[in-house]
C-alpha cells in the first residue's frame, strides 16, 4: 500500500483506498487554507466516520459510499457532490506533488 497517492488521481473516489480519499478530501476542502484548515477538514471527516459509525467511505461520500452518480444531489463532503465533478478532478489532476505528500502525512 502507498502512503503517498499518485496524482493525479483518477476513477472512483469510492474505489480509492482510505488515505488517498482523506488526502483528496483535504486537498478539496482545504486547498488555500492554512494547515489548521486542512486539519479541521480531517477532523470533520474523523469524528463523521466515529460517530455515524458507517466507516471512513460512507463518511466523505455519504450512506451510499459513491461521490457521483448516484441519484443524490448533495454529499457530506461538498467537493463530492455530482455537480462539482468536473472541478473536482480538473483540481485533483493538477495538485502538486508537495502538496500531495503534505496531505497524506495528516
Amino acid at each position: 500500500m502507498e502512503l503517498v497517492p499518485a496524482f493525479p488521481l483518477v476513477g472512483d473516489p469510492g474505489d480509492w483506498p482510505v488515505l488517498t480519499l482523506l488526502a483528496a478530501c483535504a486537498f478539496l476542502e482545504a486547498e488555500d487554507e492554512p494547515f489548521d484548515g486542512i486539519l479541521g477538514v480531517c477532523w470533520v471527516v474523523k469524528r463523521r466516520a466515529l460517530d455515524w459509525r458507517l466507516g471512513w467511505h460512507r463518511a466523505v461520500l455519504g450512506p451510499e459510499g459513491r461521490a457521483y452518480d448516484d441519484g443524490r444531489q448533495f454529499e457530506p463532503i461538498s467537493a463530492f457532490n455530482d455537480d462539482y465533478r468536473p472541478r473536482a478532478m480538473a483540481r485533483l489532476s493538477t495538485a502538486p506533488p508537495p502538496q500531495a505528500h503534505l496531505l497524506c502525512c495528516l
